[in-house]
């Protein structure tokens, strides 16, 4: 009940502020952050040989705090204005590889 109160409010405000939720801009936040969890699991899983859910949890944070950062660039250096809808977009990226790479380990242990 709370979670599904929190995402509505979160659906509201996001439609009361002013942003463009579509664009190519939008396709490129999520391509991005896709390459960039996937990237960063592989490396994590591979290289640094973390079990499944430490690799998870640093993909995760790599990819977003890149998004944070560059949303910062363009608030505080670019003097543009912050997106929520381009992170938003990170985190489908992000969701998006993480299903990716769940269903590839299923195949994986067939």
């Amino acid at each position: 009940m709370k979670k599904g109160l929190l995402f509505l409010l979160l659906i509201i405000y996001c439609n009361s502020v002013s942003a463009n939720w579509f664009g190519r801009d939008k396709i490129m936040h999520l391509g991005a952050s896709s390459v960039l969890t996937y990237w960063s699991y592989g490396i994590s899983k591979n290289i640094l040989e973390q079990n499944s859910q430490q690799s998870s949890l640093t993909a995760a944070a790599f990819s977003i705090n890149i998004g944070l950062i560059k949303e910062y660039n363009d608030r505080y250096i670019k003097k543009e204005s912050w997106s929520w809808p381009d992170l938003v977009y990170d985190a489908a990226g992000i969701c998006l590889t993480f299903v990716f790479i769940n269903n590839v380990d299923f195949l994986e242990k067939r």
